[in-house]
């Protein structure tokens, strides 16, 4: 009786553990889903922050030029005197307008950036901390954190 006990209990141990493997395989492979995944909406954050910078550089750059024109028609002292004779000075107040709206805008694009930069880098340490989780469950898998690097 006691040899069936052993071999009862040998028995459990070793389906348990079977069905321990299984369970802890599948979460391997959904780990390392997850991580791929991250790897590439990592990528895709790191391309539309970089398009972002460049619209946002682009963006300064047109304010720059503009507040130059601006800043040469107002010396133009036949051009102020011709808005306030035949526009009654809206030319002017229109691109002070504009102006400003291209300020708020550009603004505007900064607080975007630092934001993207913000979640770019939580994206990164997320992604880290789960390939250093991967590869504690598997050792096989080694740690990729070629994504610190900028």
């Amino acid at each position: 009786m006691a040899r069936v006990l052993v071999l009862l209990c040998l028995f459990l141990l070793a389906v348990g553990s079977a069905a321990g493997y299984l369970v802890l395989d599948r979460m391997i492979a959904d780990g390392e889903r997850q991580v791929a995944e991250g790897e590439v909406e990592l990528e895709e954050g790191k391309t539309e922050l970089e398009e972002g910078q460049a619209r946002l550089e682009a963006g300064k750059k047109e304010l720059s030029e503009g507040k130059e024109r601006y800043a040469e028609a107002e010396k133009n002292l036949a051009l102020v005197l011709a808005d306030k004779l035949l526009q009654g000075g809206e030319g002017f107040e229109q691109g002070r307008e504009k102006i400003a709206e291209g300020e708020e805008q550009v603004a505007e694009g900064e607080r975007k950036i630092d934001a993207g930069e913000t979640r770019l880098e939580e994206g990164e340490q997320e992604l880290g901390r789960g390939q250093d989780k991967l590869s504690l469950a598997s050792p096989d898998i080694a740690p990729n954190h070629s994504h610190n690097r900028k």
